[in-house]
């Protein structure tokens, strides 16, 4: 999934919660080149994965995965999107946030 969705993904995912250290990880994962800081500052909110799709996901069956995410409103023409289940959204580290660790971590 990294190959093809590029920096954007991983840096996605690594702000994903702050609770479980994850600026630290990015910024480690800026260090060691696999992603530059402006991927890991892309200033971007997610979208909150919506209830009928979460339940799909639930199930565990692989078929059932695809028929979820293709279901998810991706906005049009407004660059690429990131998803994520509506709880863990309050976790999100925003763009300022990110900048703001990636000057404590001298990066």
């Amino acid at each position: 999934m990294a190959a093809t969705f590029g920096g954007l993904f991983i840096a996605a995912l690594a702000r994903g919660r702050r609770s479980h250290e994850h600026p630290l990880q990015l910024c480690a994962l800026i260090k060691a080149g696999l992603l530059t800081a402006d991927e890991a500052g892309w200033d971007s909110t997610p979208l909150p994965i919506p209830g009928r799709v979460q339940r799909l996901l639930y199930q565990a069956r692989p078929a059932e995965y695809l028929r979820a995410v293709e279901s998810l409103d991706c906005p049009r023409g407004g660059g690429p999107s990131y998803f994520m289940f509506k709880r863990y959204i309050k976790h999100w580290s925003p763009a300022a946030d990110v900048r703001a660790d990636l000057m404590t971590f001298a990066l």
